[in-house]
Formats: C-alpha cells, structure tokens, sequence
C-alpha cells in the first residue's frame, strides 16, 4: 500500500490557505469593531451622543426604516480626509463602523449598480 506524500498535503494545506486568504481580501467593504473619529475612538455598542461629540453632525444621515423583521436603522455619514466612515446606529447605539470601498460598483453599461430605493435621507436644518 502507498504511503501518502507528506509535500502533498502540506502543499494542498497551503493553496487552500491561500484561497481563503484571497476570499477574504476580496470584501468589498471593511468593517471594523472601532475606528478613530476626530480625535476620538468609537466602539460597537456606543451611544449616538459619544459619535456626535467625538465627530461632530455628520456629513450625511440615511434612515433604512423599520419593518416586521427589523427595527429602524440609521446610518451616519462622515467624510475624513480620503475616506468615508458610515456608522451604523439602532435604538441610538452603534451597531456597525463601516468604511466603503473607494471605487463604486458598476454594472456591465458602467452606470452605478446597487443601491436600494427603499432608504431615505434625512434632512435636518
């Protein structure tokens, strides 16, 4: 009976770790648990209150609103430096930091593709 080559499998081992590593570098979007706002670090679970004072009015505020499945959720909008930084927020409490890719999705005419026309923007004086 043949013995299994040890280089096969480390081999094998190897090109799958390297796919799943490509996967994931592959995410259009980074989420992250907390990031640097202003001069402040904002976290998962933190209170509206805490990413006002540390960022200011935001840049932007969409509302995704509620329905039977989930609650109401609203999403901030800032824009520093280069980037963009979307702070997710439901019942007032952070529950995402986002950071977009740069470069827009497209679709195969190269108009923007995505988007949901069920989210409105909020307003505010």
């Amino acid at each position: 009976m043949p013995m299994p080559c040890l280089f096969t499998r480390s081999l094998e081992s190897a090109v799958y770790r390297a796919l799943f590593a490509i996967l994931i570098c592959l995410s259009l979007d980074a989420h992250a648990e907390s990031v640097l706002l202003g001069k402040k670090l904002i976290d998962k679970g933190d209170g509206a209150d805490k990413v006002l004072s540390a960022g200011g009015k935001p840049d932007r505020k969409d509302l995704i609103p509620a329905d039977e499945y989930s609650p109401a959720i609203e999403v901030w909008t800032y824009r520093q430096r280069d980037t963009e930084l979307r702070v997710w927020l439901v019942d007032e409490k952070v529950v995402q930091i986002q950071i977009p890719d740069t470069e827009p999705p497209v679709d195969d005419v190269g108009a923007l593709a995505g988007g949901s026309a069920s989210g409105e923007q909020i307003n505010e004086p």
